[in-house]
């Protein structure tokens, strides 16, 4: 069984094609926006060697020239899917937009995400290409 678990994560892993927006030392930053009922949310994979499980999802804090600003993940449980052959997995959770957000988003420079644990905290931090970031942000 866990095998399977670990070749069907490994195949999604590989064919895995997305740009990245951000990178840093855990590894890259991909996505997009979607919209639900008139709201405009946006799905970030963080893929790299990167893994975490947690039920209290994460917080997002993104700097640039606008200033900073902090938004919390609409996702509660977060867990990577790790595949054990290619030594990387793939990590996913949504975050709901405002109006005022795009604006503040398009000086980003930086994403630090923080994800709350038991005993502490593990915090990510990326460096944003602003270009790749607005194009997938303002579509």
């Amino acid at each position: 069984m866990a095998n399977d678990l670990n070749a069907r994560i490994t195949e999604l892993l590989k064919d895995f094609k997305s740009p990245h927006f951000a990178e840093g030392p855990v590894g890259t930053l991909h996505g997009g926006t979607y919209a639900v009922d008139g709201y405009r949310f946006f799905h970030v994979q963080l893929l790299g060697d990167f893994q975490i499980k947690t039920g209290k999802g994460c917080t997002l804090h993104f700097s640039g020239k606008a200033g900073e600003f902090s938004r919390s993940s609409e996702s509660r449980d977060i867990e990577t899917r790790y595949s054990k052959t290619l030594q990387k997995g793939m990590t996913e959770f949504d975050f709901a937009l405002d109006k005022e957000d795009i604006k503040s988003l398009e000086s980003c420079e930086q994403i630090r995400i923080v994800f709350p644990k038991l005993f502490g905290k593990t915090q990510c931090e990326f460096t944003v290409n602003n270009q790749a970031f607005l194009q997938k942000v303002l579509k």
